[in-house]
């Protein structure tokens, strides 16, 4: 008769368990950056297929050019030179487009500056004359409480 029970001891168990859990999790994080590398590559154009069926070359070209590889090169500088201008044509957009924004966004810093200043200084503005008249009214009530002082200034 056969044990199904295993021999090793039990922490063995857990240190494998342990070991696979951390290796799915290393594979994981490798194939999510790869992932995310390829995504970024595709976006700007950057990916490049090894295959020749995907770079538009059948089979018969392949036998008849594989000692010079003029097909695979005409076709290659054929897209690289459409790849390349469609790539400066989308960099030139993307400058534009940046640099657009950042001048509508200055613009927009620095009304909102000039409009807090303005806020700033009407406040201010409204506390002096407020405080100006708080001291007129001071010393109102002051000459009033004592009319002697207020001659004398008035007569000296």
């Amino acid at each position: 008769m056969q044990d199904n029970y295993s021999t090793k001891p039990l922490d063995e168990d857990r240190k494998d368990v342990a070991t696979n859990e951390e290796e799915e999790a290393a594979a994981v994080t490798i194939q999510s950056a790869l992932r995310g590398h390829q995504t970024r590559n595709a976006i700007h154009g950057d990916l490049k297929s090894n295959s020749p069926a995907d770079r538009g070359i059948d089979d018969n070209q392949i036998d008849s050019s594989l000692e010079d590889g003029s097909v695979a090169n005409e076709q290659g500088d054929e897209k690289q030179k459409a790849n390349d201008s469609t790539v400066t044509d989308k960099d030139e957009a993307a400058t534009k487009i940046q640099s657009s924004y950042r001048g509508y966004y200055t613009r927009k810093q620095l009304r909102q500056k000039k409009e807090a200043a303005t806020t700033i200084q009407a406040h201010y503005r409204g506390y002096r004359v407020r405080e100006m008249w708080r001291v007129d009214k001071l010393i109102a009530i002051k000459e009033a409480s004592f009319p002697e002082t207020a001659e004398a200034k008035h007569d000296g």
